[in-house]
């Protein structure tokens, strides 16, 4: 309604009335147009509701007494609001400064675990069997005696070069990077120097070393040298009895 319209009215539905009175009335309507130009009628603002599932009731607004209650606790249940478990707040850095001292406390209260015991000890790694193998200085070693030669009765039997072979052939086939093949003592020919600076042969019973890596090393090598010796066992049987000289009971043995 405009204000003209406002003039206009009082004569139209006061026509037969008093002049005071139309005067009364056409203040009173200025008065009320004013008041609704300068102060609108406040709203009453609606909370915002989500939209429950199909099936449900419509929600209802928020209580005015449950305002404090946070946002994630309140459920509406046929009209009425009950509480539920929180599920991921928010937490504010007041929170997180407040929970670090106790996450501290139960980290240093947390007791802890023994340490761990030393296994007891096992075979060594290299030792052979019935005093077959030995060792020393961290690798595996054996030696193969040759107690049934003798370089004075058998000196005409050559058995070092059988062992070693032409041009060292059957050392080559035995020895390797991780395994060394050594022939020592009396008759081996082989010399060594002594504290005195004078090389001679070892005052030591005729053998031959093996000094390997593993014992896996050490298993490979003494087999071959067994297969070696057993076959060199034959030709000196052989010459023995060709020469009429008594036969020895075993020409080696393992130690």
């Amino acid at each position: 309604m405009t204000l003209g319209a406002i003039n206009a009215a009082p004569t139209l539905w006061c026509a037969d009335s008093h002049s005071s009175n139309l005067l009364t009335a056409r203040l009173f309507l200025k008065q009320r147009w004013r008041a609704a130009r300068e102060e609108p009628l406040p709203m009453k603002l609606q909370p915002l509701c989500i939209r429950p599932p199909p099936g449900l009731e419509p929600p209802c607004s928020w209580p005015t007494d449950n305002a404090d209650m946070p946002a994630w606790l309140q459920v509406v249940q046929d009209g009425t609001f009950a509480y539920e478990a929180q599920v991921n707040p928010v937490r504010t850095s007041h929170e997180l400064t407040q929970d670090a001292p106790l996450k501290a406390s139960a980290k240093m209260k947390k007791p802890k675990s023994p340490p761990p015991q030393p296994l007891p000890p096992g075979p060594c790694v290299g030792q052979a069997k019935a005093k077959t193998g030995a060792r020393e200085a961290g690798r595996a070693t054996c030696k193969f005696y040759l107690d049934g030669y003798t370089s004075d009765e058998h000196k005409d039997f050559d058995l070092v070069p059988r062992i070693i072979g032409h041009a060292g052939r059957n050392m080559r086939a035995i020895a390797s990077k991780a395994c060394k093949v050594r022939i020592r003592g009396r008759g081996s020919g082989q010399l060594e120097k002594t504290q005195n600076g004078v090389a001679r042969e070892a005052d030591l019973p005729l053998h031959i070393a093996l000094s390997c890596s593993d014992a896996v090393e050490l298993e490979i090598a003494k087999e071959k040298l067994d297969t070696l010796l057993q076959g060199i066992s034959v030709h000196f049987y052989r010459f023995c009895r060709k020469m009429g000289l008594e036969e020895p009971a075993r020409l080696y043995r393992l130690a």
